[in-house]
């Protein structure tokens, strides 16, 4: 699971100010900045989330060996001004056994102006999700959202520079764009340019986009979404790769069993394709289902995890022969492959959710794989007023016992979230 799937107490701060400036022609410099600060609107927000996992004990990846439980706080804050972004994180997470860890990091400074109606820039680094999708996006190809996280943090956003053009229906951007950290099938930050195409049309949305990079080389695709009416709407996507990749552990094809180094590389694959539909129905007050399967060629085959687990269990048979170190190190470096971001090619994904409008929002999900009938459960509900939010919630792994997600090294995750609006 992914950072935001320890589990953790969290205390979060989150501060947005929006500031503006009047006319730099009708005041000074010093006054224009002393009304941009007077006219700051900031925002806290003060979170707790205590989360406890559980172990899988037949699993051939046990990184854990009983329940824990840890804490993570972090401090966000984002200041707008003018054409001006800037939004930080400090994190710091303790786990039961381990040592403090403590996580600087700017999710986001960046500078956008409109030059005419129709045209703006954006220079520096910058969240930019997007395409269709709910559990999978096949076209968010710029920021690679991970979306199965439970209890996300702030995003860490990417090195851009992009050229906007906008009309009544249309937005047309080229984007030249570098990982700030690699995504989780790649160790290379992969920098790109990347033309992105969107339209409103009557009861459609559709998009297109088209992106060269290293060492994926070429990639297109498009999508769209259609409302039926008020209470049914459909979407898809495609997605065409020239070089796909996949992360691999190199001693599955060498005869040494061992490394003293990471062995999980990216291994460059043929051409390939991620495809994705999906339909979203709505009663009108409040009840919403969401079903979505998808197929993506860059994801593990079955053969890929055998191999792996194969792999693994040799390993671990020396134990007693072998320093535990070694042993425990090369497992961790192979359970690297559970972060990627579909365990196997083919998904089905379900998602119920009910808002009553006033406090209540649960849902229940589950994410499966045909291929060995094994995925992930999850289920939660949120309660809210105008200044607190609180979630509970809860994520199992199910399938039969040598299935994919059942060796997860985590086969359960309980948390809660309290959000406290301070400003």
């Amino acid at each position: 699971m992914s950072r935001s799937s320890h589990p953790f107490y969290s205390l979060a701060l989150v501060m947005t100010g929006w500031l503006t400036t009047p006319n730099a022609a009708s005041a000074s410099p010093s006054s224009s900045l002393a009304e941009a600060w007077a006219a700051a609107e900031l925002h806290a927000q003060l979170a707790l989330s205590p989360m406890v996992l559980s172990p899988t004990m037949d699993t051939p990846y046990p990184l854990l060996t009983e329940r824990e439980a840890a804490a993570q706080q972090y401090l966000n804050a984002t200041l707008q001004m003018n054409e001006w972004n800037l939004a930080g994180t400090v994190e710091q997470q303790l786990r039961e056994h381990h040592a403090p860890q403590y996580t600087y990091t700017l999710n986001q400074w960046h500078y956008d102006r409109m030059l005419s109606p129709q045209i703006g820039i954006t220079l520096g680094k910058k969240v930019m999700t997007w395409g269709v999708g709910f559990a999978f996006k096949p076209l968010d190809l710029i920021q690679q959202e991970d979306l199965r996280d439970v209890n996300p943090l702030p995003a860490e956003g990417v090195y851009v520079a992009a050229l906007d053009h906008y009309s009544d229906t249309t937005a047309l951007s080229l984007i030249g764009s570098l990982f700030a950290e690699p995504p989780l099938n790649s160790q290379h930050r992969e920098p790109s340019l990347t033309l992105r195409w969107y339209q409103l049309r009557d009861d459609d949305d559709l998009y297109a986009i088209a992106r060269y990079s290293s060492p994926r080389t070429l990639e297109f695709g498009a999508g769209f979404t259609h409302v039926i009416d008020d209470s049914w709407s459909v979407y898809g996507a495609a997605l065409y790769q020239h070089h796909q990749q996949r992360l691999i552990n190199q001693l599955t094809s060498s005869d040494t069993l061992f490394a003293t180094d990471d062995p999980m590389q990216a291994s460059k694959l043929g051409a390939g394709e991620k495809l994705l539909s999906g339909v979203q129905w709505s009663d009108g007050v409040g009840l919403t289902l969401v079903a979505e399967a998808w197929w993506n060629s860059e994801a593990y085959r079955k053969a890929d995890w055998q191999r792996l687990t194969d792999l693994t269990q040799r390993q671990r048979a020396l134990g007693g022969t072998v320093p535990a170190q070694l042993i425990n190190g090369n497992t961790a470096w192979s359970s690297q492959a559970f972060l990627a971001e579909n365990l196997l090619q083919q998904n089905l994904f379900l998602h119920l959710g009910y808002d009553d409008q006033h406090r209540l929002t649960p849902y229940a999900e589950l994410q499966i794989s045909p291929q060995d009938r094994s995925g992930l459960a999850t289920a939660a509900i949120t309660w809210q007023n105008d200044a607190h939010r609180l979630t509970l919630g809860a994520r199992h792994v199910v399938g039969p016992t040598q299935a994919i997600y059942r060796q997860m090294p985590i086969k359960q995750l309980v948390w809660a979230q309290w959000c406290w609006s301070i400003l």
